[in-house]
């Protein structure tokens, strides 16, 4: 058993697994390439901060509206004083992930396999937490869009309750373009879609779609009107009331969530090995442990974090109606469409 316990160290090495499948996470991220979700230095110093939510100040736009003082003045030339205007600000109040996962690994297998099973499952890692990050996601846009007030200022819903091929009810460029200028004047916030398969396929075979090459190294890219498309059939769709289904696509600009990983304590590794050696009849067994704490927050949308039971939020907290608005509804980065395919 020492031969091998020896093997398997010389095969990887836990810090530095660590730190490349942390790196893979963000660099492989369809959410950080789409420019979904960043991180700025404000976002990361908010993150750092303790406690299970963090605070992330901002100044309001000036205020502006033509039906009240706040319009420019006419100069004089007589002794009236200007009454200044001041500066407000908020809260974008966030709430921290704390996540785990673990898969258990026999080590007798790559002798039969020729692999090591470990080293397969820590190389994948990365590849599941986006896919993780993505869920995670689109459980907080439920939660989100549970609020009335968002829901009404950046919902469109065309949707019927039966399945139908009435094109007014499905995606096309006429649903899509009346959620970007949801927005108004600011429709040109929007860089990125993210639709489920069946809308997306719809959207091809109405030739709607541009394949795009990024840069020589990437496949290309499949984009709409400019908009870098993402698919994935984890996207919320719901039953309709009779028969069909009811897609919800989402429409996103740059910066839309905030998206940082804190930084873990010495002695607490974002990836562990535990071997447990008395399993498999003395087989040994492997637990491959991955950490991540991270931020992961819709810009402009404040948690509501009274009722959270944990230190962090379950997914079923994440898609309730924990949220409230922050900004401007026309401030906000993202929208969303409702159809029945």
């Amino acid at each position: 058993m020492a031969a091998l316990a020896t093997a398997i160290a010389n095969i990887y090495e836990p810090e530095i697994w660590a730190k490349y499948f942390l790196e893979m996470t963000t660099e492989k991220s369809l959410l950080v390439q789409s420019g979904i979700a960043g991180s700025t230095p404000e976002i990361d110093a908010a993150a750092s901060q303790g406690g299970r939510i963090c605070t992330m100040p901002f100044w309001d736009d000036l205020s502006h509206d033509t039906a009240t003082t706040d319009r420019s003045k006419v100069a004089t030339d007589d002794d009236t004083s200007l009454a200044p205007h001041g500066l407000t600000t908020g809260e974008d109040i966030a709430v921290k992930h704390f996540r785990t996962q673990s898969f258990s690994v026999s080590p007798i297998v790559r002798y039969v396999a020729g692999d090591d099973p470990a080293q397969v499952v820590i190389s994948r890692f990365a590849k599941w937490w986006q896919k993780e990050e993505q869920r995670l996601l689109l459980k907080t846009l439920t939660g989100v869009f549970a609020d009335s007030a968002i829901a009404t200022a950046l919902s469109n819903d065309v949707a019927g309750e039966t399945t139908t091929t009435d094109p007014a009810k499905l995606i096309g460029s006429s649903q899509i373009e009346d959620t970007r200028f949801l927005l108004g004047d600011a429709y040109d916030k929007f860089t990125a879609i993210i639709m489920h398969s069946v809308c997306f396929k719809r959207l091809r075979a109405l030739d709607l779609i541009d394949d795009v090459v990024l840069s020589t190294q990437d496949p290309k890219v499949p984009t709409y009107m400019g908009l870098r498309v993402l698919v994935d059939d984890g996207m919320t769709n719901v039953a309709g009331g009779t028969s069909g289904r009811k897609y919800h696509t989402f429409l996103f600009g740059a910066g839309a969530f905030a998206r940082t990983d804190i930084a873990l304590g010495t002695g607490d590794p974002a990836l562990e090995i535990y071997r447990q050696p008395l399993k498999g009849t003395g087989a040994g067994q492997l637990d491959v442990i991955t950490r991540r704490y991270f931020l992961l927050h819709p810009r402009g949308v404040s948690y509501y974090d009274a009722d959270m039971a944990g230190v962090s939020p379950s997914d079923a907290e994440l898609a309730a109606d924990n949220w409230t608005l922050a900004f401007m509804a026309k401030n906000i980065r993202f929208a969303r469409l409702i159809t029945n395919g």
